[in-house]
C-alpha cells in the first residue's frame, strides 16, 4: 500500500474502514453524514417527531404544543424560526439590552474603584438564586474559582437544575 498506513484500507468515497460515515478518522460526530470539507448534512432522526395519538407526558394530542419564547428586554415574542440562542426580538431591543448591561458593569466598576480609593470595604451586590432561593454575593469565591459577575445561579448544581426542565420543554417544540 503506497502512501498510507498499514491496515487503513480505503473504502468507497475515501472513507477509511472503521471510521464514521463522514470518512474522517476520529470524528465522534455521529450525526454528520458527509465530509467535513463539504457542506455538512446532519441526520435529524427523531427530532420533533411524535407518533400520531401519542403526545408528551399525558398530552392527549399527537402534536406537542409550541412554546413562544420572549424577548429578554421587552417581553415580546421572538420571531418565528429564530435560533435557540436569540435573546432579543429586534435590533433596538438588543442595543438597549447591551447598553443596560454595559451600564451595570460600568456602575459596579466605578463603585469598586471609589471604595478602593477611599480605603473602605466594597459591598458587592447580592443576588437571589431563582432555583434554591438562597442569597449570594456577585463575584463571590466559595471553595472554587470566582463566580462570574453576570452569573444567574448560586452553584453549578442549581444551574443544572434549571437547565434540565428548559431542555425537556424545548425538546417538544417543533419548528
Amino acid at each position: 500500500m503506497r502512501g498510507g498506513r498499514a491496515g487503513a484500507e480505503k473504502t468507497s468515497h475515501g472513507a477509511h474502514r472503521g471510521s464514521l460515515p463522514c470518512g474522517r478518522r476520529g470524528c465522534r460526530d455521529r450525526t454528520r453524514l458527509w465530509s467535513h470539507r463539504s457542506s455538512p448534512v446532519r441526520a435529524t432522526s427523531g427530532v420533533g417527531d411524535v407518533r400520531p395519538g401519542r403526545g408528551r407526558r399525558g398530552d392527549p394530542g399527537g402534536v406537542p404544543r409550541k412554546s413562544v419564547r420572549s424577548c429578554s428586554r421587552c417581553g415580546g415574542p421572538l420571531p418565528e424560526g429564530s435560533r435557540k440562542s436569540r435573546r432579543y426580538c429586534s435590533t433596538a431591543c438588543r442595543t438597549r439590552g447591551w447598553r443596560r448591561e454595559r451600564e451595570q458593569w460600568w456602575r459596579t466598576n466605578v463603585e469598586f474603584a471609589a471604595a478602593l480609593r477611599e480605603g473602605r470595604p466594597y459591598r458587592r451586590p447580592k443576588k437571589r438564586c431563582p432555583v434554591c432561593k438562597s442569597w449570594w454575593f456577585v463575584g463571590e469565591v466559595v471553595g472554587r474559582p470566582r463566580r462570574r459577575v453576570d452569573a444567574l445561579y448560586c452553584s453549578p448544581k442549581c444551574c443544572t437544575r434549571a437547565y434540565r426542565p428548559r431542555q425537556s420543554r424545548s425538546a417538544g417544540v417543533t419548528p
